[in-house]
């Protein structure tokens, strides 16, 4: 009997460890970035939104604000948003913080805090956005939120080696028009907010479409229905540098690439693409439609 009683309590003991364990430890979720940083969750994929510096100024000595250089962020989003927090070893999605930015013609900024007598207490209340959390594992965090349309940045609590008076934010602008045109997300280059040179035909032949880039090439803005370049791997932002070997800088140079290629043709596309704030390049084989 009392064989019987304490083997009973050894496997009451043993699950309610084991229910502790996964607790603390919940099992890895799959599609999980390893890199720290902030992504945008469409439709099963991921996008990492750009990891920007903030300038820190002192307004006097009663106030901190701070700004980021460019009026808007590369990465457009639609309503609702989803995004997975990988945070740095040691950090927690609670210590992030979610801002509306005020846009200006050329920046984005932000007042963060004021400061009195005793200690410094947030201002920006107007602007802070609290957002609820689902853990996924030790390290990853889920976030439904849905923002209205404008300007925002996740601002990461990890030291950096940037320099004094400059912090890390991670930044996503919400526009609820890409809902109406059947896109959840765009990724833009930096001159995207002035005039685009674009070619229908280079765009209808491989189902995308395209913009001239600053990193010297033709980056992908968008996708229409069965894309051939999306089947062939290629996302929204990667930039196009070459077209069977042949070096392609802008819309213009693209299109008479494609064009001399006929209907069912491979073209050999050779492309870069942001991993960990590094370009990586990498080439294709992109079938043309029949």
């Amino acid at each position: 009997m009392r064989h019987t009683a304490r083997t009973i309590l050894m496997i009451l003991f043993c699950l309610q460890v084991s229910a502790s364990l996964q607790s603390e430890n919940p099992p890895h979720t799959a599609g999980i970035p390893e890199e720290v940083g902030i992504y945008a969750v469409l439709q099963g994929d991921v996008k990492e939104a750009p990891a920007e510096i903030v300038e820190a100024h002192r307004g006097g000595l009663l106030g901190l604000n701070g700004e980021i250089a460019i009026s808007h962020s590369t990465l457009r989003l639609s309503r609702p948003q989803e995004f997975i927090i990988r945070a740095a070893e040691g950090y927690s999605a609670s210590e992030y913080r979610l801002l509306k930015l005020e846009g200006k013609k050329d920046r984005r900024q932000f007042r963060a805090l004021t400061v009195h007598v005793g200690g410094a207490t947030d201002n920006a209340s107007k602007n802070s956005i609290p957002f609820p959390v689902e853990r996924l594992n030790n390290h990853a965090w889920r976030v439904r939120v849905d923002l209205d349309d404008g300007e925002y940045a996740f601002f990461s609590p990890q030291v950096h080696s940037e320099g004094l008076g400059k912090s890390l934010a991670f930044t996503f602008g919400v526009d609820s028009t890409l809902a109406s045109t059947g896109t959840a997300a765009q990724t833009l280059p930096n001159s995207a907010f002035a005039a685009t040179n674009q070619s229908d035909a280079s765009a209808t032949l491989l189902g995308a479409k395209f913009a001239n880039s600053n990193e010297g090439g033709i980056e992908i803005t968008g996708f229409f229905p069965n894309s051939p370049i999306r089947d062939a791997g290629l996302h929204v932002g990667d930039v196009i540098k070459a077209v069977d070997l042949k070096p392609v800088k802008t819309a213009e140079d693209f299109r008479e690439a494609v064009a001399t290629r006929g209907p069912g043709a491979n073209v050999r596309i050779s492309y870069v693409f942001l991993h960990s704030n590094w370009w990586v390049q990498k080439d294709v084989n992109v079938g043309l439609p029949k």
